[in-house]
């Protein structure tokens, strides 16, 4: 069904003639021009049906409505539709209206606590090198070849999503890997695309503001998989190392590639690492492969497997995805070295949770020399779940030598209330600075810092910006550090 028959289809009342060919679908009534479609979404702040007006004064043609009761003040000459659920609605609409983008591309969605900015990345390198033109969509960017744009979400919002996802067909791309959030998937950002692939990294705290508990976390996450029972094209890859993934594998009816270290499909054994990246023997249908990946951290190994699984499981020769994998740049803000050789060892990374504060920090620690310290700057942000926040103080304090307590985006609270709740993780208080100025406080890590230290800046990686009230103040961790060693 094309678009117009749809909204034909859902009228109620005497008019049903478009003025006009529809220009746009719009949740904002702010982004209504002239023959747009404005679905109303009841979300948890705001209602859209407190926008109809709005809507209407700036040219929409047809309402999307779940009720006419915000409409009895107002003359709209239009077309209106009366749904259940306009949450449901909303991708059928944007799937008609750009005529099923995602179902011309092979999509990936990439899920899990952490990992799901590495993966996604290493994935799209792999894919473009193997001769498919790849857009990625995530919390760094959203890119397509030269072009690119900032993320605002790590899953943007429906509209748009499928904006993206038409531009990124239209533009010649034959694949489109996506980070897909736990909140994104509990808001149905992603519904409607048509994935080929479902990547499951891992569960641990996060988010727990919004979700309250693990279980609600993880029935959010599990959407991604549960959704695509229907589609027979569709494939999972677990990973079998966290419970949650043989959790999947329980629940779920869809079939997967499992990865991990002992008993699943890809498997792999590491042979060195160091600060310059990782050596590995992979395993899977009684082949090994030896594989070199250039960024640093044992963890990331895990990232990599579950890429070249999605790269297999798209047909392509994992030999010749291995040797391109030497040439992959690296992630910005993740374990991202910021000098060069004869300064201390400065990195700034993305992990703001415990479960990933705690990875980087002990593959650093155990690849820090004998006589250097390893120093940790971090802290937490604001407005966000208050349970972590003693986890991650205890992470960095159990693998560093020196700790630097600090503000990471506080928005509405207090810094020193955020730092308070940190504290209440220490064990060794002889360890802690605090320091409530980011800037200040990465300062004082590069002053205690000698040639031989390893300096972890944890928190915020790519982010250039620090939100302090509802200000957004533009700051970067490794623009700090490179000015101060000029």
């Amino acid at each position: 069904m094309n678009i117009e028959d749809r909204i034909l289809s859902l009228c109620v009342g005497p008019n049903k003639t478009f003025t006009r060919k529809i220009s746009s679908i719009c949740t904002d009534s702010k982004s209504v021009i002239p023959g747009s479609i404005f679905v109303a979404l009841k979300g948890r702040k705001t209602d859209g049906h407190f926008y109809l007006e709005s809507a209407v004064k700036n040219g929409a043609q047809v309402l999307v409505v779940e009720n006419t009761e915000y409409l009895k003040e107002i003359f709209f000459s239009g077309l209106l539709c009366v749904v259940p659920n306009t949450y449901d609605i909303l991708p059928v609409l944007l799937n008609e209206f750009y005529d099923y983008p995602s179902e011309k591309m092979f999509c990936v969605g990439v899920t899990g606590t952490n990992g799901k900015t590495t993966v996604s990345n290493i994935l799209a390198f792999l894919l473009s090198y193997c001769g498919w033109h790849t857009g990625i969509i995530g919390t760094i960017q959203n890119r397509l070849g030269q072009w690119e744009e900032k993320s605002a979400l790590t899953t943007p919002d429906p509209v748009h999503l499928y904006h993206l996802l038409d531009h990124f067909y239209k533009n010649n791309a034959q694949a489109v890997v996506m980070e897909v959030s736990s909140i994104g998937l509990d808001q149905q950002r992603v519904k409607g695309v048509d994935f080929n692939l479902g990547v499951f990294t891992n569960l641990s705290e996060d988010h727990l503001d919004y979700h309250q508990n693990m279980s609600k976390y993880f029935q959010a996450k599990k959407k991604l998989f549960v959704r695509s029972f229907e589609k027979n094209h569709f494939l999972s890859v677990l990973n079998l190392d966290d419970p949650y993934g043989v959790a999947l594998v329980r629940d779920i009816q869809v079939p997967y590639i499992s990865y991990g270290r002992k008993q699943a499909r890809f498997t792999w054994n590491i042979l060195h690492n160091d600060l310059s990246g990782t050596w590995f023997e992979l395993f899977f249908d009684e082949k090994k492969l030896k594989v070199f990946l250039p960024i640093p951290g044992i963890y990331n190994v895990s990232n990599a497997v579950a890429a070249l699984c999605c790269v297999y499981s798209a047909g392509f020769d994992l030999e010749e995805a291995i040797k391109s994998l030497k040439h992959f740049p690296g992630v910005p803000g993740r374990l991202e070295k910021v000098l060069p050789a004869q300064y201390p060892f400065v990195f700034v990374d993305y992990a703001h949770t415990p479960q990933a504060l705690r990875s980087v920090l002990s593959f650093l620690k155990q690849n820090k020399k004998e006589d250097s310290q390893l120093i940790t700057v971090f802290g937490c942000g604001g407005e966000r779940d208050q349970e972590k926040r003693p986890l991650m103080t205890q992470a960095a304090e159990h693998f560093s030598d020196q700790v630097v307590l600090t503000s990471d985006n506080p928005r509405e609270e207090d810094p020193q209330e955020i730092i308070n709740h940190c504290l209440k993780g220490v064990n060794d208080r002889k360890k802690i600075l605090v320091e409530e100025d980011r800037k200040q406080a990465i300062e004082k890590a590069l002053q205690i810092a000698r040639k031989e230290d390893i300096v972890l800046i944890a928190g915020k990686g790519h982010e250039k910006e620090q939100i302090i009230g509802s200000e957004r103040i533009p700051f970067s961790d490794k623009a700090v550090v490179e000015e101060y060693f000029g």
